[in-house]
């Protein structure tokens, strides 16, 4: 695991994290993933204020 820090206000504290990982289970077939999944939740919390405002 990459370690977890938070880069925006937006971001996941690791407390948090722990709340929801388990609704991301592990991939199980395929190629490995590049990105760690906290990561691509932190990148959707970094958007989603943006597209609700019609910022971008």
């Amino acid at each position: 695991m990459t370690k977890f820090k938070q880069t925006y206000p937006t971001d996941l504290k690791y407390t948090e994290w722990l709340l929801i990982a388990d609704f991301f289970p592990d991939k199980q077939m395929g190629r490995p993933r590049k990105w760690e999944m906290w990561q691509i939740i932190n990148a959707i919390l970094y958007v989603a204020p943006l597209v609700a405002t019609g910022a971008c």
